[in-house]
């Protein structure tokens, strides 16, 4: 739950992580593939644009790394647990109606908090541009364009 947490990856696309697409050295997911519950075994991505990758930090590297070190033989990730297993755990853990999806929508809604530009986020969760991504989330770009327009406005409030 934590890597889709802090990575805005699909379940599928962090289903399919494994040693081979965590690059440590550079500290990122390497999202090249999807698992596909129904046939048990790695599959194509939703759309060529899901292709990408995602950076992560020196904590989250350490956190992988002990992981790994102790718990994945097989060096995959979390194989043994469905979609539905997932969803239910994260609904226990929060405490209301959740699913794993609502995590994606959360790592978007922070990068647009913390004005990272919608064409880099667009390309962290593998839209195919940052039109798709401003049509998804309209309202985090209002608020914030309300607030740019002040700045505008103030900018320009002498002339």
């Amino acid at each position: 739950l934590y890597v889709l947490a802090v990575s805005g990856l699909r379940y599928a696309e962090g289903k399919a992580l494994n040693k081979n697409t965590i690059d440590f050295e550079n500290n990122v997911f390497i999202v090249k593939n999807a698992w596909n519950d129904q046939k048990k075994s790695i599959g194509q991505l939703k759309n060529i644009h899901s292709e990408r990758r995602v950076p992560f930090n020196n904590t989250k590297k350490r956190m992988l790394q002990y992981y790994f070190r102790m718990h994945l033989e097989d060096k995959k990730f979390f194989t043994t647990l469905q979609n539905r297993d997932m969803n239910n755990l994260l609904k226990s853990l929060v405490g209301r109606d959740v699913h794993l999806h609502t995590l994606r929508h959360t790592y978007v809604s922070y990068l647009a908090s913390e004005k990272v530009d919608v064409n880099t986020i667009a390309r962290l969760v593998g839209h195919k541009d940052a039109t798709t991504t401003l049509k998804k989330y309209t309202h985090l770009f209002s608020e914030s364009q309300s607030k740019d327009f002040e700045k505008v406005n103030d900018v320009f409030s002498s002339i």
